[in-house]
């Protein structure tokens, strides 16, 4: 068994969009992965063999490629110079509130007493010290039309007899945009140091600097043509600071992480089962008397994962995986030697792991349930030195409504967490006055106005001293007052914080990581997005308000 496991990092810079199929979607249309997966690499380094005289039998062609000592693991998106991770399953964000909190469903201890909610989440995060800072690889969608190249449209073909077959079905590519960066990990096991250093050094030496082939669709201008660089060598795949660095403890809970995905078969049927995670690393680990089959927690989804072989021009067989940032709480009975753990994760789990699947970590258990703060991160793609082309009128008019409904979900979901358990509510013409100035068509002007009736009280525009005990006494679900939250949400920075970056990707209809025309509108649209907040606060204690009257007047 080897007990020597080396890294060789590497990054990837794609320079043309790149598909890289999925298994879903329209048969006629084509959905890209967010990453970029090992068995690319590990095709492009079978490549450079053959194209330099190895064959499928030669002892380069066995060593490097199919005896299984060699793993090329999943390049995933890099943020701050580093290799990201898929995103843990058991991070979740509270939906009624509309900041970047993470809390971990893992934990035990949960005194939030907040509704939480997986979605929007990015898919890959960078773990930066106490920073958690969460990517969304870029991808773009493109309609294309076939047609007869040389009438230039679609045609119909007639056979035998009054029937036509018609062509031009009309067709979609998702792909990954150029000018992204990927990174990822080759590994190399052995019983000897100059054994995986010699490996190492001959696939560095086969793809250093050159150009491989990423994906499907070459001829249509995609391809994902890379470009290839590595880095010093290193010994370990994952560096967080809550790796599992000392044995495991009798009673002791621990996480084991999956930093891809995993296939695993049943023991007992031979089937390809992803429920048999658990029993296997059970199996692993020492069996039932090393681990409390009783006190095991998943927090996992599954999906099917497949491939197509570019040579044969056959797909690969399909099989039901534990998709990546899958978490699995154990706790031990007995002691696990940080030995055993440190083979695990250098041997992997499960099938085709030479292709990158199957790779886990072991990290500590901690019971924290407010884990900090998500900074998601716009990823910067590489800018082209051609400027780009003014939004035509049309186009511009569907990017902004399309704006004005991101930014309302995400208004709404503030009101919800504002509103959600609040008690002494002004009365409705109270509410109605200050709805007032926010209907004026200049969104600024209305802000000022009501910044000039909640200043200083001595003030001869301030509201009346009863007006403003009302609102004092009205208290939002976040433990402000109304009159202060008023105060507080009556300025621009605002609406620059509602039409925030997470919220301008949903919406963007270009390629470009940073349309200026897509920020120019969010920045034009700021005083008004301020205004439209605090209407929607104001109408939804309204409704409140009315709905405990009524309820009064049937008492």
């Amino acid at each position: 068994m080897s007990k020597i496991a080396r890294y060789l990092p590497y990054r990837l810079e794609l320079t043309a969009p790149a598909i890289v199929s999925t298994l879903f979607g329209d048969p006629n249309s084509a959905s890209t992965q967010s990453f970029i997966p090992g068995s690319a690499i590990r095709g492009a380094t079978a490549s450079r063999l053959i194209a330099q005289g190895s064959e499928g039998d030669s002892a380069d062609f066995q060593e490097l490629i199919l005896g299984g000592a060699v793993r090329f693991l999943h390049a995933y998106v890099e943020a701050m110079g580093e290799r990201t991770l898929p995103t843990p399953l058991t991070w979740v964000r509270p939906k009624t509130q509309g900041d970047d909190s993470i809390f971990d469903l893992a934990s035990s201890a949960d005194e939030s007493g907040q509704r939480l909610v997986k979605s929007d989440l990015p898919p890959f995060v960078a773990f930066s010290g106490s920073r958690h800072i969460g990517v969304r690889p870029r991808s773009t969608s493109r309609v294309h039309h076939q047609r007869d190249r040389n009438k230039g449209r679609a045609w119909a073909e007639r056979g035998l007899g009054p029937v036509e077959t018609a062509h031009g079905a009309v067709f979609t590519y998702e792909s990954l945009d150029a000018g992204q960066a990927f990174r990822g990990l080759i590994q190399c096991l052995g019983e000897s140091e100059e054994d995986v250093d010699r490996r190492l050094d001959r696939i560095e030496g086969l793809l250093h600097g050159g150009a491989i082939l990423i994906g499907r669709s070459g001829r249509a201008g995609y391809g994902g043509v890379g470009k290839i660089h590595f880095r010093r060598k290193q010994d370990s795949e994952v560096r967080r600071g809550d790796i599992v660095d000392s044995e495991i403890a009798p009673g002791q809970p621990f996480r084991v992480y999956l930093t891809s995905s995993c296939i695993v078969r049943d023991d007992s049927s031979g089937q390809v089962d992803p429920c048999a995670l658990t029993r296997c690393l059970i199996g692993r680990l020492g069996g039932e008397s090393v681990i409390d089959p009783d006190a095991i927690r998943t927090f996992w989804e599954f999906e099917r994962l497949g491939g197509f072989n570019r040579k044969w021009r056959l797909e690969t067989p399909q099989a039901p995986a534990v998709r990546a940032g899958s978490v699995l709480v154990f706790q031990a009975r007995q002691c696990v030697p940080l030995e055993l753990v440190r083979r695990i994760e250098r041997e992997g789990i499960g099938e085709r792991r030479m292709e990158g699947f199957g790779r886990l970590a072991f990290l500590k258990h901690r019971d924290i349930h407010n884990i900090g703060r998500l900074e998601e991160s716009p990823y910067q793609i590489r800018q082209s030195s051609t400027p780009p082309s003014p939004m035509p009128a049309a186009v511009r008019l569907i990017q902004r409504r399309l704006l004005d409904i991101a930014v309302q979900r995400e208004i709404d979901a503030r009101v919800e967490g504002n509103v959600l358990s609040t008690d002494h509510l002004p009365n409705p013409s109270l509410i109605g006055r200050l709805r007032t100035p926010l209907r004026q068509p200049d969104p600024l002007s209305g802000l000022k106005t009501l910044e000039a009736w909640l200043a200083d009280p001595e003030s001869e525009t301030s509201l009346k001293k009863d007006a403003r005990r009302k609102l004092e006494n009205c208290v939002l679900a976040n433990d402000k007052s109304l009159f202060e939250w008023l105060r507080e949400h009556c300025r621009l920075e605002v609406g620059t914080a509602v039409a925030a970056p997470r919220v301008l990707s949903r919406c963007r209809l270009t390629a470009e990581a940073d349309d200026p025309d897509l920020l120019g509108i969010a920045e034009e649209r700021v005083a008004a997005y301020a205004g439209r907040l605090i209407d929607s606060v104001l109408s939804a204690l309204s409704r409140k308000a009315a709905a405990q009257n009524k309820e009064v007047e049937h008492a």
